[in-house]
């Protein structure tokens, strides 16, 4: 493969490094080439990947400097404030990959190929037809997503633009989904997934306000959906197109225990409480009363769990994003472990500059469903303190340690080390080090300092 070229965009302020590489799709290998942003950090702005199907060459071609031209007007755009963000849709006046070309830009964590090094925090560009930006604006860009990654046998969308393949739009996607009839909210900083018959809903903190506001604003009878992106360790996201008659999910081994969707309807006036997937996301059947209190709920920033009630259904969990703390010590007093507290061994402003806050939440977030995954269905045992220590470095093979207080360890914990030892750990520059204390079984959840 040829060397990496470095090309200047801005001199002395942005430039950029372009990669000739192979991408493996159903045992075929796919010539590609991988622009790499570096200088887009100095606007506030994170750096950013882009990836198109291209043959091998020793310079740079015309796709490239297109995409460099992108660059350049992320840079002038950004001004101090990130243009773009996870779960975010960009869309652009004119095309910009050439004339009558794509025109917009769906943004998702960047995963760097072999041989093809990215910035750990790093976007990466998924670009869009114009046709299917309109079904992205209007019903969330995880839907064009999966559509992509069915299209392509690539779970769970494709990183790459192909400028040969066809739409994945629908002439009928403004008329026959449910989405099309209900209001909708867009909450790309959010992620969902279900597991275990249970819908995980996870919501940032600072998109209450704007969330209370709308809901201020429905009748007391009206559904919405909420428009969310899947969490990123699923093992099949839900794909659906209008005339599909079926449920259908992509999937990169066959699994489905932890399974994306796009969104969450509530319905309320049912005569009883009944979730199931619903097109490419979850539908929530619900009973007046219980509408009532899951809209104060989510107006209010609290966390909820609806039980499934039965095998058929699906219950649901809404679980508030604070920051890189966890949830707020209390919001589940019935659970069997609940995350009250997480430390840093290192001042914030460090731990800050050795890896990706995003990355770092996502880590904590997956330890807090390791946990309570273990513990899920455990017998009531006298309240207690479940102490775990995790020191990560560049190896990414994270060091785990456990205590409980008071002593001694109960039998039920047993496991939660290789549960947590197992969970994929971020790519940090240097130490960090984190206590996370979980509160089980009424524990008092306090740290030990």
């Amino acid at each position: 493969m040829p060397s990496p070229i470095v090309a200047e965009v801005l001199p002395d302020r942005l430039h950029a490094v372009v990669f000739t590489h192979e991408v493996t799709v159903r045992g075929a290998s796919l010539p590609c080439r991988t622009c790499v942003s570096h200088g887009l950090r100095s606007q506030g702005q994170r750096e950013v990947v882009l990836t198109r199907v291209a043959p091998p060459a020793d310079s740079l071609d015309v796709g490239d400097a297109e995409v460099l031209n992108l660059f350049a007007k992320l840079f002038a755009a950004a001004g101090g404030a990130p243009l773009a963000d996870v779960g975010a849709l960009t869309t652009f006046e004119v095309p910009f990959l050439g004339a009558g070309g794509p025109n917009a830009v769906a943004w998702v964590e960047a995963v760097g190929f072999p041989d093809v090094p990215v910035d750990g925090d790093a976007l990466a560009a998924i670009v869009l037809h114009p046709d299917e930006a309109f079904v992205a604006a209007k019903y969330g860009p995880a839907r064009v997503l999966a559509r992509l990654g069915r299209q392509a046998g690539y779970h769970p969308f494709p990183r790459w633009w192909d400028p040969s393949r066809p739409s994945v739009a629908h002439p009928d996607d403004d008329t026959a989904s449910a989405l099309a009839r209900v209001a909708r909210v867009a909450l790309p900083g959010g992620t969902l997934a279900a597991h275990e018959r249970t819908v995980v809903l996870r919501l940032p903190a600072d998109a209450r306000e704007g969330l209370a506001g709308v809901l201020r604003g429905l009748r007391d009878d009206e559904p919405c959906a909420l428009l969310v992106p899947p969490e990123a360790l699923t093992d099949a996201s839900l794909v659906w197109a209008p005339g599909q008659e079926s449920l259908a999910a992509t999937s990169a081994s066959g699994r489905r225990a932890r399974v994306g969707g796009n969104f969450v309807l509530f319905a309320p006036g049912h005569e009883r409480d009944q979730g199931a997937p619903l097109e490419d996301g979850f539908a929530m059947r619900l009973r007046a009363e219980t509408w009532r209190t899951l809209r104060s709920a989510l107006r209010n920033g609290r966390g909820v769990i609806l039980e499934a009630g039965d095998e058929a259904n699906h219950g649901l969990r809404v679980e508030w994003m604070r920051g890189e703390q966890g949830p707020a010590k209390g919001d589940d007093p019935g659970a069997a472990v609940t995350l009250a507290r997480v430390v840093f061994m290192q001042p914030e402003e460090r731990v800050a500059r050795e890896v990706s806050s995003r990355e770092l939440s996502r880590y904590i977030a997956a330890i807090g469903r390791a946990v309570d995954d273990h513990f899920a269905g455990a017998a009531r045992a006298p309240g207690c303190d479940l102490l775990l220590e995790v020191q990560l470095d560049a190896r990414r093979r994270p060091a785990v340690s456990l205590g409980v207080r008071p002593p001694p360890l109960p039998p039920a914990v047993d496991g939660v080390l290789t549960r947590v030892e197992a969970l994929a750990a971020p790519a940090v520059r240097g130490p960090v080090g984190l206590r996370l204390t979980f509160a089980l079984h009424g524990g008092s959840g306090d740290d030990p300092g």
